[in-house]
């Protein structure tokens, strides 16, 4: 499986399953901090698929530090 490797920082994005759209404020190893209309969220990657510059992208392929995987370009 080929890994994300772009900045997700100030990207909208969507969480499917959940009907949660934001944008991204911060980044971990393992959560996404997501502002929506109704707060900031944490979405832990792992469980979930995002839709990203409208493509959808697996958590499992975003774990990992985002300066690691920018990194690996």
């Amino acid at each position: 499986m080929k890994k994300f490797t772009g900045v997700l920082i100030g990207k909208e994005i969507a969480v499917e399953g959940i009907h949660l759209k934001g944008k991204v404020i911060n980044e971990s190893k393992q959560t996404l901090t997501i502002k929506t209309e109704k707060g900031e969220k944490k979405i832990i990657k792992q469980q979930h698929s995002f839709i990203i510059n409208s493509s959808k992208v697996e958590g499992q392929e975003l774990l990992g530090r985002p300066e690691e995987r920018i990194k690996s370009r």
